[in-house]
């Protein structure tokens, strides 16, 4: 409905941070951007408030937000290879709280080299 406004708060989650438990959020779409602090799903709850553009206020609603652990890597100063040998190191076994065919990898190198610079 045009001009309808919305207002939303969230049940605490204590395994979850970013929701809107103290002051009531109000928009047309929930930004809350939330952290599932755990290893399982964990499940945000609001509770919303239509308002219509003449004041009347609709029946309350619930909205469920299931929020997925995130993937945790772990430091690993285990590994040693010999010079000019391939590492063959597997990042899908230091990986954490993910779900089969749900792992994207990036990856940052140095990039290390020499500018050369020639004039003719």
């Amino acid at each position: 409905m045009i001009g309808t406004t919305y207002s939303w708060l969230a049940v605490d989650n204590p395994n979850v941070s970013g929701e809107t438990t103290v002051v009531p959020g109000t928009a047309i779409v929930i930004n809350d951007v939330l952290n599932n602090i755990t290893n399982v799903d964990q499940v945000v709850v609001y509770t919303v408030t239509a308002t219509s553009n003449n004041g009347c206020a609709g029946d309350p609603f619930t909205v469920s937000i299931t929020v997925r652990p995130e993937p945790r890597g772990f430091n690993d100063a285990s590994t040693v290879i010999c010079s000019d040998a391939a590492v063959g190191y597997s990042l899908l076994s230091n990986i954490s709280n993910t779900v089969a065919g749900e792992i994207i990898l990036f990856w940052a190198l140095p990039i290390v080299g020499w500018l050369l610079l020639m004039q003719a």
